[in-house]
């Protein structure tokens, strides 16, 4: 693994630049659909072209540094914040006030369509219960400078594109976030306090409570519980994935060291957490199409914003 590292952080700029390419990171080759247990630079790009439709300059390299590459297609990336799918509800509805207050529900800054509220977490400092989700969803997108949100805001459940209405359904106010920049971004994440006397429970809707971290591994059969889509399952295409520039409102910003799986989302899951088969928590999910899903990290999300897992 080693190795791989190192051959992808020599060639990801290079590769990055190419035409229609959207991401790379490190994974197996695939063929016919199939995963095979070949280690490769994995080139993720928009859409598949003939070779005859490419430029030389264009073309991927076969390998890099000795070690071979695979492309995949990846389609249009954005953030999963709009939607416009059904699914089959649950137990809970998602969409709907959800009490006591659980994980895999709606939820958004009260100028946010709506998200997925992904796990409790507790302050570092002070053991406080937050709210954990990313900042398009909690914090409006914001760089931290733009004026789209403050410390303080009301946050919705459900968000208000499933109905909840200010001040009716205010259940936490905006603590903090990792602002979106249009540099190098390591996750888009934001908690909230929630209000005095909300009931809460930590068991993620359709999937029970997180049991763990883990780190994500290539192959690794993945699930999570998502506003959009419900419980899906699917599985780790690559990890330390680099991305081109995402669209964010108005602007757009890349991000390094990413988890991509498989499509098992939709706009509106964005926030949900990314769990292994056992329930232990691997990343926090912000982004896709509608052929992957892109997440950050849980020890990333952790770490930037002082927060741990109560297990």
């Amino acid at each position: 693994m080693d190795n791989m590292r190192s051959v992808l952080a020599a060639h990801k700029k290079e590769l990055l630049q190419l035409k229609n390419v959207v991401a790379v990171g490190i994974g197996y080759k695939t063929r016919a659909g199939r995963k095979l247990s070949i280690p490769s630079i994995v080139v993720f790009v928009s859409e598949k072209l003939p070779a005859e439709q490419l430029a030389a300059q264009d073309l991927v390299p076969p390998e890099v540094s000795g070690v071979l590459t695979d492309v995949v297609a990846a389609g249009v990336i954005k953030p999963l914040q709009s939607f416009d799918h059904s699914f089959d509800p649950p137990t809970v509805d998602p969409t709907q006030v959800v009490r006591p207050l659980q994980p895999g529900c709606s939820i958004g800054h009260y100028l946010v369509a709506a998200g997925t509220l992904g796990c409790i977490v507790r302050d570092r400092q002070t053991s406080s219960p937050l709210l954990l989700s990313n900042n398009h969803i909690l914090a409006n997108s914001s760089n931290g400078s733009d004026g789209r949100c403050r410390a303080g805001d009301p946050i919705l459940q459900p968000g208000n594109y499933d109905g909840g209405q200010y001040p009716r359904d205010i259940v936490a106010s905006l603590n903090r976030y990792i602002p979106i920049l249009e540099a190098d971004n390591l996750v888009d994440a934001a908690v909230a306090t929630p209000i005095a006397d909300l009931e809460i429970s930590a068991e993620i809707i359709g999937a029970g409570p997180v049991k763990g971290i883990s780190e994500a591994i290539p192959g690794m059969a993945v699930q999570k519980f998502g506003r959009t889509t419900g419980l899906t399952r699917g599985a780790v295409m690559a990890v330390e994935v680099d991305t081109n520039p995402i669209r964010y409102n108005g602007y757009a910003a890349p991000f390094i060291n990413q988890i991509f799986l498989n499509n098992m989302s939709a706009g509106g899951d964005s926030g949900s957490l990314i769990m292994d088969t056992a329930n232990n928590a691997l990343g926090l999910l912000f982004a896709g199409s509608n052929m992957v899903t892109i997440a950050s990290p849980i020890a990333s999300v952790l770490t930037g914003l002082d927060i741990y897992l109560e297990l």
